[in-house]
């Protein structure tokens, strides 16, 4: 090569060579930009045949045929671009293919791995600039959302350990660029939010804090229509508590009973939920008696993600449809769970299909389905006595 080439895959698949940024995925084609990705970022092997064609041609009826010409267009593709000079950049091996050992370039997955190895709070700068986006935002395969998953939390565990020495340190204005790199990204991300939020109560920002966290909160709420719940929102709640005023246990029951009003069924986040669960199964193991979970799914038409209306409308639906002893919860995109009290299975069922009628009221089951189990968790047997 004439020129070293720099490589960028955190944002868009990108070429930086003699002042020239290239866009590859626009200079190549987007399947043809994919392959290439995929070879780089197992430089260090052989690619087998049969791996590239189940990611990339799974339902082909020639796949070979698929394969062997879409090499042929790479090479041909990386020939025509700048510096690209020197040894040949994809070998034909036994079996399969790889990235030329002897290719010389710079790329930021490389840089991002040294830094993650480090872990220095001296490289956070290095670190907020390697995120300029997420893995490959430009290309879209299977293989690219799952490493894309990857690529990510990488980031984020590298940035929680490389968080708290740039607190102690009190290198906050790094820590907050950090931390706004990240968020420009996934500004829902309540692990990134949450470290935000520390650096201001850190520095005694309180009021600074809470509008913030409130800002984001009604952001996300607006996009999905459910409240923003996590380690955000409990740092958030403690540091209000910590400035709050002392009461009597009456003038706190009163205030507590201020917010009574329709009996709604209680939704909370994961964690709580899993506590309380934890509780209800401590509390059967002494009556026992048992308790019933409720699985609720939602898919779209053809098996895709549901709408956010859609997720939104079941939301609202759950929480009057349920009777007040009920606890639910939104385990992922499209699932709920919910813990009930019931003397059989059977008014399970029940509550489930009024739920279900309810909301194919407003969403037909040719637009959304609306799938449930119900299911007994029973106290564990006793331990025979010895």
């Amino acid at each position: 090569m004439n020129m070293k080439w720099k490589i960028t895959m955190m944002g868009s698949f990108t070429l930086r060579v003699r002042g020239k940024e290239i866009n590859l995925g626009a200079a190549m084609g987007k399947q043809i930009a994919s392959i290439f990705a995929y070879l780089i970022l197992h430089r260090d092997r052989a690619v087998a045949k049969e791996q590239l064609i189940e990611i990339f041609w799974p339902d082909s009826r020639n796949p070979l045929n698929a394969l062997k010409f879409a090499i042929f267009r790479l090479r041909k593709a990386l020939e025509e671009l700048p510096g690209a000079g020197g040894p040949d950049w994809i070998q034909t091996v036994r079996g399969g293919y790889r990235l030329n050992p002897a290719a010389d370039f710079e790329w930021d997955i490389a840089q991002l791995d040294k830094i993650a190895l480090r872990a220095d709070c001296g490289d956070a700068k290095a670190l907020a600039a390697l995120v300029q986006g997420e893995f490959l935002a430009d290309l879209e395969d299977s293989w690219i959302a799952e490493e894309r998953e990857r690529q990510w939390q990488k980031i984020l565990n590298t940035t929680d350990k490389i968080a708290e020495e740039l607190e102690q340190n009190e290198l906050y204005p790094q820590a907050l660029n950090l931390y706004k790199t990240l968020l420009a990204v996934e500004p829902f991300n309540d692990q990134v939010n949450y470290l935000m939020l520390r650096v201001m109560i850190r520095q005694r920002q309180y009021n600074e804090a809470i509008h913030y966290y409130e800002q984001v909160a009604a952001a996300f709420q607006k996009e999905y229509g459910i409240e923003f719940l996590g380690k955000s929102q409990a740092l958030i709640y403690f540091i209000s508590v910590e400035n709050g005023e002392t009461v009597t246990l009456d003038e706190l029951v009163s205030s507590l009973n201020e917010e009574i009003s329709e009996p709604l069924a209680f939704f909370c986040d994961r964690p709580v939920f899993q506590k309380l669960y934890q509780a209800r199964v401590r509390e059967i193991q002494r009556s026992r008696d048992s308790f019933y979970m409720m699985m609720l799914e939602l898919e779209s038409q053809e098996g895709s993600q549901p709408e956010n209306d859609q997720l939104e409308y079941l939301s609202r639906v759950l929480e009057s449809e349920l009777r007040s002893s009920d606890i639910f919860c939104r385990i992922s995109k499209s699932q709920y769970a919910v813990m009930m009290n019931l003397r059989r299975k059977e008014d399970g069922d029940i509550a489930a299909q009024r739920i279900r009628t309810r909301f194919h009221k407003r969403y037909p089951s040719d637009q959304a389905k609306l799938g449930y189990h119900v299911c007994e968790i029973q106290p564990m047997p006793m331990p025979a006595a010895a």
